[in-house]
């Protein structure tokens, strides 16, 4: 929903969202309001955010990240301005066959670079060629179902267990 979505609107997008999504929302507004309390008995906000995040609930980030969506918001609706906007979940993206086949090759080199260069490297050569590339972890999610884990573990430098040692046939030569 858009940030500056109207009250009627939060409201709307509430109404509409599953019993599970209005339980977080109650949820963060539970935690909102004990910072609020923490802060009125003399606690600064921060000392306040870092308290509860300790219990395990949320992290401080997120934490923030809700008191940023409620400020300036009439207390009587910080609700449904607290409701999460999971997104995602539609579609697998479009990757052209041969960016992905470059990244894997520039991945899986025995030098061993970094991923984020070779995503850089990628996302260069794709702009150059006009080719729209969905993100980072997009593209690590259908690597990792191109290659089998043995593949992948050996390149991150791990050992191969013994049981699947075990199961490869022998080379013949």
């Amino acid at each position: 929903m858009a940030e500056g979505a109207s009250r009627e609107q939060q409201w709307d997008f509430y109404a509409r969202q599953t019993d599970v999504a209005k339980k977080r929302a109650m949820n963060r507004l539970t935690l909102i309001n004990q910072i609020e309390a923490l802060v009125e008995a003399g606690m600064t906000k921060s000392a306040a955010v870092t308290a509860l995040s300790g219990l395990g609930d949320a992290s401080a980030a997120s934490i923030w990240s809700w008191l940023s969506a409620v400020a300036g918001i009439n207390r009587h609706d910080r609700l449904a301005y607290l409701v999460p906007r999971f997104k995602g979940g539609g579609c697998p993206a479009a990757i052209e066959t041969r960016l992905l086949d470059r990244l894997a090759a520039d991945y899986l080199r025995p030098e061993r670079p970094s991923w984020a260069a070779c995503v850089r490297r990628v996302r260069v050569f794709a702009e150059s060629q006009g080719i729209a590339l969905p993100h980072a972890r997009t593209l690590w999610r259908r690597l990792c179902k191109l290659y089998d884990g043995p593949t992948i573990a050996l390149h991150l430098g791990e050992q191969v267990p013994a049981w699947l040692v075990r199961r490869l046939p022998a080379n013949d030569r």
